[in-house]
Formats: C-alpha cells, structure tokens, sequence
C-alpha cells in the first residue's frame, strides 16, 4: 500500500538521521586516556583545591586523574572531574564528571556526567547522564541520557533519551525513548518512542510512536495517541486527531480533519452533483470512521445565468448510517468563485459558506444517489463589507466507485 511504502522509507530516512551524531565525536580530538575509568575505581583520586593552566600540561596540576574544585585554564586543560567552577578560554576536557558550572570558549569533552550546567561557544560532548543545563552556540552531543534544557544554535543530537525541554535553531536529534518537548526550525528527530511535544516548521519524525502533539509541514511517526497538525501528516495508527492538507494512515481510531483523508479502513469515492448554486460540481469523497471530505470542481453558475465561473469548493461533515442502504450526511463547505474576466460583469473574486444535509441511498455496493438541501451564503468579493446574499440550497447527485453506505 502507498501508505505502507511511506512508512517503510522513512524508517530509513530516520535511521539514517539518527546516525549523523556518530560524526559529531570526531570532535573529542583531545584522546582521554581509555585505562582513565578503570584506575578511578581501583584507587582513591587525588583531589586538588584548584588548578590553574595555560594549557596542557603547562598546569598546576599536572595529574590528569585529579579532582578539583576550581579549575581556571586559559586555552586548554585536563583534569577527571571538577566540583565547583571550570572556566576554559578554548578548549576543556573532563575524563569524569562535571557538579557545578562550566563556562567553556569553543569546545568542552566531558566523558563521565553532571548535575549542573555547561555552556560551551561552539560545541559541547559529553558521554554520560547529565541534569541541568547545557547551551551551546553551535552544538551539542550527549550519548547517554540527558535531563533538563538543552539549547543549540545549531543542533542537539541526544542518543540516550531525554526529558525536559529541547531547543535547536535547525535540527534535534534523539536516539532513545524521550518526553518532554523537541523544537527546532528545520526538523525533530526521535528513534525511540516519544511522549511529549515536536514542533518544527519543517518536518517531526517519531521512529517507534509518539503520545502528545506532532506540529509540522510534515509529521510522520508509525503510532500516535494524540494530534498530528501540518500540511502532511503520515502515520501507521492514530488514536486522535490529524489535522492537515492532506492526512494518510493505516488504521484511524479518531477523527480526521483535512482535504484529503486517506485510511486503510476508510473509503474513497467519486460524487457528481448539481445545485441551485452551481449547475455542476464533482470531486472526490474520502471518509474515515464516518467523517468524509469532499474536494470538488465545479461550474455553471446559476446566480447569474451570463457569468461564466470556474469553482473550488471543500466540503467536511459527518455520515450517520440509518440502514444498509440508508444514510444521512451533514456538512460545512466553502467555495471560491472564479468569475470570468469581463469588465461588464462582476468578475471579481467571491467566497461563499455552506450548510448542507442530504439522504443517500445506496442502489448497489459502488453506486448511490443523494438528494439535499441547505443554505448558501456569498460574498459579492472579498473584501471586508462586501455586500452578501443568502439562498436556499437545493441539490442532488450520485456517488460512484466506492463503497456506498458505511
């Protein structure tokens, strides 16, 4: 199904994504020591108050496996972990944990965890938990799990999970379950399942599923409980609402709000009308769990029997089932007019609202009839205080090709 194939390349798409922080490490260029976890915890670390640095190992400490309280390096600098204050003008790296504040110039590698706050200008990696703050002007790696506010001008790419709030200028990426909420411009990426809020202007994806809200040009995730709001909106199952130009799904459980609503459990036809108002429309009907769409063309209008028009209209209601045959259906639509360019006439752009109900009767499992009536109401242009007239609106059709009566 075409449905199905969506899904299927964008899991690739997403894997792929997924993978670019894994070049992001090349950044750790400083080369920790690899025996440096294992001696931490064969022996007690020496701790010192406070090391100064020029760089390394131009330092007042020049044991790497030390701790320190206060660590003040004016280019570059290495110690296991810091307990308090670490202030680097170009460059740090921690074989341990950071417990406080690090205020770094371009880059800071910190191979353990934290509990406070990292502010890095460039980049900051770290391999381990950490909870609290980490900003960084371009961006940051955590390959562990992280909690709290992160902030990149750039991109954040997490491959643990994560839980709090998450803000890129372009990308976020997470490799793991996460909750909390993912914004960026370009796009949202998480691998695991995501519970929480992605908002981008261009694209969300949720690999495994997603509970809470997906706001993008395109949202695409295999499972969501909750909403999808975008011009493109793709999922395997969707218990909730998706709300968008064009809507597509495996299986939907809840209500489907676009131009076009495609389910594996909904159906499709195509529905021929005439009007009191347009002597001719027709489009194609998508319905999902009763609620239907219908995207239409249309012509011959009837309000003024000299003006040539060409017509969009969407309409959006709800079918109730009476009997096998039986039905009824209640709608809201709009239509643009597009009056032919003869200076004589009012050949100006006009809008019009509708409210329809109509019976349709089945007469086969791919043909039905329908007859309704309602109210129309046009705006001579659209311009605010352009005059309106109100008419009756009667009118029937046949609907062809698909399956007649839910």
């Amino acid at each position: 199904m075409p449905v199905r194939r969506l899904l299927l390349s964008s899991h690739v798409a997403s894997r792929m994504l997924v993978a670019l922080p894994l070049v992001i490490v090349v950044l750790a260029s400083f080369g920790a020591p690899a025996q440096a976890q294992a001696q931490a915890q064969a022996q007690e670390r020496p701790h010192k108050f406070a090391t100064l640095s020029l760089w390394d190992p131009v330092s007042t400490n020049s044991d790497r496996e030390a701790s320190t309280n206060l660590r003040i390096a004016l280019i570059q600098s290495y110690v296991h972990s810091v307990r308090g204050l670490d202030i680097t003008g170009v460059a740090s790296q921690l074989g341990g944990d950071i417990k406080g504040v690090q205020l770094t110039g371009i880059y800071s590698h910190i191979e353990g965890g934290g509990r406070g706050a990292v502010l890095s200008g460039f980049a900051s990696n770290m391999g381990g938990e950490f909870t609290g703050l980490n900003a960084s002007l371009v961006m940051s790696l955590n390959r562990a799990r992280f909690s709290g506010l992160q902030i990149s001008g750039l991109a954040n790419f997490t491959t643990g999970g994560f839980s709090g709030f998450q803000w890129a200028g372009t990308l976020n990426m997470n490799d793991g379950t996460g909750k909390g909420w993912q914004v960026s411009s370009l796009g949202n990426v998480s691998n695991g399942k995501f519970v929480g809020l992605q908002t981008s202007m261009f694209f969300n994806f949720a690999n495994v599923g997603m509970s809470g809200i997906q706001a993008a040009g395109l949202n695409w995730t295999r499972h969501i409980r909750g909403s999808q709001i975008g011009l493109l909106n793709i999922a395997g199952s969707v218990d909730g609402i998706q709300l968008g130009i064009l809507n597509f799904s495996e299986q939907h459980n809840g209500v489907p709000v676009g131009l076009v609503n495609v389910a594996s459990n909904g159906t499709k036809n195509w529905v021929s009308w005439a009007s009191s108002y347009l002597g001719v429309q027709t489009g194609v009907r998508t319905t999902v769990n009763n609620w239907y769409s219908i995207l239409s063309v249309g012509g011959v209008y009837m309000g003024e029997t000299d003006l040539d028009v060409l017509a969009f209209a969407w309409n959006y209601g709800y079918r109730l089932g009476f009997t096998e045959r039986l039905s009824l259906s209640v709608d809201a639509g709009f239509v643009h007019i597009i009056p032919d360019s003869n200076p004589d006439l009012n050949d100006r752009l006009r809008p019009a609202v509708q409210g329809r109900a109509a019976l349709e009767f089945a007469l086969g499992s791919s043909v039905s009839l329908m007859l309704g009536a309602g109210g129309n109401q046009e705006w001579s242009e659209y311009a605010s205080g352009a005059t309106t007239d109100f008419d009756p609106l009667v009118f029937g059709g046949i609907s062809l090709f698909g399956e007649a009566v839910r």
